[in-house]
């Protein structure tokens, strides 16, 4: 609570709401202080029915709403009493000449506009939900914080009350100052999901009917939702983030074991949650470091973890589970059984997987709903100091038409089923990237490298004698023969990759001389994050 000389007493108050149910109990309690409420419209029809003495806009103002409503406390009569400086006797004079009054509370909630990008009206008809009234008088009262309480936001209804009520009436500088700075950012927000809205309709500056307009600027709404335990190090703050209007992606996550999260699990347990929900089929994958060292995909659950644990067991110490499916008490039994594990993210989790999870204490469990595709929220930012770079997500696996076999000998149907499941794997493993697989399972993973053979080493390296009868997968194209000829005695029976090399004929060759079968796919897919 601030200091008695910051303090301003409420007599008048100034209410326009959409919604208007919430703020009824509040607008009872100011009738209860004797303070004076002025509404118009439907506001104060609805605050009238309910038994509240209101005082129309209209009755200070001296002028009717017009344009179907469309202007009702545009008014210098309203603005003036809010904008008024207390502390300048030139400011009352001239009020007092006018015959004005002050407004010491401007209690509003905007037109839904969200709704109505989200329930996709037609443009007319949402335009008419952009609040023009609403957004001038919080930003007016929101200067004039030093004299006028703001309400934008139904939470902060009880602090107010509860000050109001412990001194009398009155409210306080550092009170009416944090309110204005919601009040603010609440106006920023609005005007910048009705700019994004319009600039939908622009067009495209691709020909394409699917590229996205990036416009000239653009403003991004962060709501702070929680304090994070550390940063990527203990000695570092962090805290999370969640843009607005990002409904149905990871961010909308659910602490089930209710444990701290560190930035490193957040940042970990979203690389596991995207490339799970690549796969069809039930699949697990096992991350560390942002990076895969196990995935596989199995109709039995506990099946693929021990599967995906098997590719890469002393990696997977202190890693990140994610599952596309619910975790059963079969799989959760494995998972309970590894030595370290930092946290699982899952769809859902049956009652007594969840109880035998949490025998671990200092595990973290967490839901998260599938990702939506196709949203405008599929976008990714990556900031680079002083600036972002925007892209849309890689969200394409591959093509059917763009797939190509080249090769002399073609892949066999369990080979081409493999070649699949690596190739959609290896995009979330980090440039330059080989994964090897068997079964729908990886068996070796190498990534990270700046020589595309210094990665393919590893992965053969890690998979030891499970290369035999496995398929190999690359982000990008080879850019020589040499990774073929080190797999030539391996039993790596089949390889898949973009194409595009300059010695792409060249590789063709390395791959017919040790029959191995080889797949284009047309596509890309560099992570360097």
């Amino acid at each position: 609570m601030g200091t008695e000389k910051g303090k301003r007493r409420i007599k008048r108050a100034l209410v326009s709401l959409y919604h208007k149910e919430a703020g009824l109990s509040f607008c009872r309690y100011l009738q209860e202080l004797n303070v004076e409420i002025i509404a118009s419209g439907g506001t104060a029809k609805f605050l009238t029915e309910q038994g509240i003495k209101v005082i129309r806009v209209a009755d200070i103002t001296r002028f009717h709403d017009i344009l179907g409503g469309r202007v009702k406390t545009l008014h210098p009569s309203i603005f003036g009493g809010i904008l008024a400086r207390r502390d300048k006797e030139q400011d009352l004079q001239e009020l007092q000449n006018l015959g004005l009054i002050t407004l010491d509370l401007i209690y509003v909630n905007l037109y839904p506009f969200k709704q109505a990008v989200a329930e996709a009206q037609p443009l007319a008809e949402a335009v008419e939900l952009i609040d023009i009234g609403g957004s001038a008088l919080i930003r007016a009262a929101a200067k004039n914080y030093h004299d006028v309480t703001v309400i934008v936001d139904q939470a902060d209804i009880a602090q107010v009350d509860q000050e109001m009520r412990a001194s009398g009436g009155y409210t306080y500088t550092d009170t009416r100052l944090a309110l204005a700075v919601k009040a603010f950012q609440a106006s920023a927000a609005y005007d910048q999901r009705i700019a994004a809205y319009l600039s939908s309709f622009l067009k495209h500056k691709k020909e394409s009917d699917t590229a996205p307009y990036f416009p000239e600027k653009m403003s991004l709404e962060l709501t702070d939702m929680s304090p994070l335990k550390y940063g990527e190090n203990p000695h570092q703050e962090a805290a999370f983030y969640r843009v607005a209007g990002a409904d149905n992606t990871f961010a909308t996550f659910e602490n089930v074991a209710q444990r701290p999260l560190s930035f490193n699990n957040l940042f970990d347990l979203h690389a596991a949650y995207e490339l799970v929900w690549d796969f069809a089929e039930p699949t697990i994958a096992i991350i560390k470091h942002a990076t895969p060292c196990g995935i596989a995909s199995h109709d039995d659950l506990a099946t693929a973890y021990q599967n995906a644990l098997d590719c890469d067991p002393l990696s997977a110490y202190g890693s990140i589970i994610a599952l596309n499916r619910k975790v059963d008490l079969a799989v959760a039994q494995k998972i309970h059984g590894t030595k370290f594990i930092e946290a699982v993210v899952a769809p859902d989790y049956d009652p007594d997987a969840l109880k035998k999870l949490k025998k671990k204490k200092k595990r973290r469990f967490i839901s998260c709903k599938p990702p939506q595709r196709g949203t405008a929220e599929n976008l990714s930012y990556r900031w680079i100091g002083g600036g972002f770079l925007l892209q849309v997500d890689d969200k394409m696996t591959y093509k059917d038409d763009l797939l190509s076999v080249v090769s002399a000998r073609k892949p066999t149907a369990p080979e081409m089923a493999d070649l699949l499941f690596a190739w959609t794997a290896v995009k979330h493993v980090r440039s330059n990237a080989i994964l090897l697989a068997k079964d729908k399972s990886s068996v070796g993973i190498g990534g990270g490298q700046t020589s595309r053979v210094d990665s393919c080493q590893i992965a053969l390296d890690k998979a030891g004698p499970r290369t035999q009868n496995s398929v190999m997968a690359s982000d990008a194209f080879f850019p020589f023969r040499d990774s073929i000829d080190l797999i030539k005695e391996k039993g790596v029976t089949a390889v898949i990759q973009p194409g595009g090399s300059i010695r792409d004929e060249e590789v063709i060759t390395a791959c017919n001389e040790h029959d191995i079968a080889m797949v284009f796919t047309g596509i890309r897919h560099f992570r360097h994050q």
